[in-house]
């Protein structure tokens, strides 16, 4: 078969760059019964420079360090696997075949392509089966459609036992996971890091349409304008059993702490940590207290879920602070290192909390770096900047006393504050009683 024009394209580009290298993988034939084996990032952009090879069987047989994505192609980044033009357009180029992590890892992948739509490390798929990947310490930034593993997961795709964490950036249909997920199936998946977006973010999914999701859970935090969810920002006609999210959820409007807007879809046995989240209000689901959440749970929360083969209670508070894990997560890695690597950062929760007026934020960063520490209303609004310089690596502190931008005082409710350094980022919430 001839290389299309795209393809021929991506080789030349990928010639003229010495930094990428493909290298076919040493075994394997892309078949179900003996998929390529990949085993190295030369392995990776391989797969990536045809797409020849995106209807083909892949497993992963060893971690993958991808940090040096961040200078690829004048520091763009990783180029999502998968073309899509639009709704049934002939140029579509999909991935429609199967990649198994082996619950291997890829560390460290970066996309800078703020302008380009469908960033991930897939950009498109139809009829894929992804799992047992996990993606750590990911940095992604697109357009629209926009999520760390998928860009758009299309009809008949399937997902399960995945796991993200991060930060993924976007405008429109922006999801930890995944950007826009479409008649398709998700189950047994995790989104550790944070969610950025103008219109439709979610700690998991952006958007989402007839589709399926149960068995997840989303922890990061979400910050947009329209339609901003804990789980998944907008989702129509879909089905959503025994999920959770837990992470600060800040948005203009409609704002949830599991979705930000649902319409036809069915929910059942699915809740969020009104508590975390700072928000009481959700599009579906049923919100719970910190303590009805975590272990020895509340007596009406995750009921009916299966705590023998599915999930696991965190009894001694040292795997996901006292939330459920998924089963299969237990054991992957040593439990000191399970909690999610999102940056490398440290920001600890304000004291005193609650407060009046006065309070003191500390934080550490690992080098020595520009630092922005900013406090917000729950509406995302931006309140007061803390810290805005260059600092020493180490411990640090911040006082706030309860007032605006403009030195006036504010008044009592629930705020966030919001740390930055190196491109990443940590958020908590405080609490301004008078």
């Amino acid at each position: 078969m001839k290389h299309s024009i795209l393809s021929i394209l991506i080789l030349i580009s990928a010639a003229m760059l010495f930094c990428q290298n493909a290298l076919a993988p040493s075994e394997g034939d892309g078949s179900q019964a003996n998929p390529y084996q990949i085993e190295t990032m030369e392995n990776l952009f391989w797969m990536y420079c045809s797409e020849e090879h995106w209807d083909k069987n892949y497993i992963q047989i060893a971690d993958i360090d991808a940090t040096e994505t961040s200078s690829w192609f004048e520091s763009s980044g990783w180029i999502p696997i998968g073309v899509y033009e639009g709704y049934e357009e002939p140029d579509n180029l999909p991935f429609t075949g199967q990649y198994d992590g082996q619950d291997h890892t890829i560390s460290g992948l970066s996309i800078d392509r703020p302008n380009d739509d469908y960033a991930g490390f897939f950009g498109y798929t139809l009829g894929a089966a992804i799992r047992n990947l996990e993606l750590i310490d990911m940095n992604i930034t697109g357009d629209r459609c926009v999520g760390g593993l998928v860009g758009i997961l299309f009809t008949g795709s399937t997902m399960e036992n995945c796991r993200v964490s991060g930060v993924v950036s976007g405008y429109d249909n922006v999801g930890c996971l995944v950007g826009w997920v479409s008649t398709s199936t998700i189950t047994g998946c995790v989104a550790m890091g944070e969610t950025i977006c103008h219109n439709n973010g979610g700690g998991l999914a952006g958007f989402c349409l007839e589709t399926t999701i149960n068995n997840s859970y989303a922890t990061g935090d979400v910050f947009g304008n329209w339609y901003v969810g804990g789980f998944i920002g907008r989702m129509l006609n879909s089905q959503i059993a025994k999920i959770y999210s837990t992470g600060v959820v800040m948005g203009e409007n409609s704002a949830g702490g599991l979705f930000g807007y649902n319409s036809g879809s069915s929910v059942e046995s699915s809740y969020w940590d009104v508590e975390t989240s700072g928000v009481d209000v959700s599009s579906g689901g049923e919100g719970r207290t910190t303590e009805e959440m975590t272990y020895p749970h509340g007596s009406d929360t995750y009921l009916d879920w299966d705590f023998i083969d599915v999930w696991t209670a965190d009894t001694k508070y040292n795997l996901n602070n006292g939330y459920p894990v998924l089963s299969y997560t237990v054991g992957i890695q040593d439990e000191q290192d399970f909690m999610p690597p999102v940056s490398g950062l440290m920001l600890c929760q304000n004291s005193p909390n609650p407060f009046n007026p006065t309070t003191t934020i500390s934080f550490s960063i690992p080098k020595d770096d520009k630092v922005e520490l900013k406090v917000y209303n729950i509406k995302g609004q931006l309140v007061k900047t803390l810290v805005n310089d260059h600092l020493e690596a180490g411990m640090h502190k911040a006082v706030w006393n309860g007032d605006n931008q403009s030195g006036k005082n504010v008044s009592s409710g629930i705020y966030l504050y919001r740390l930055e350094s190196g491109g990443k980022s940590k958020a908590q919430k405080m609490l301004l009683l008078k």
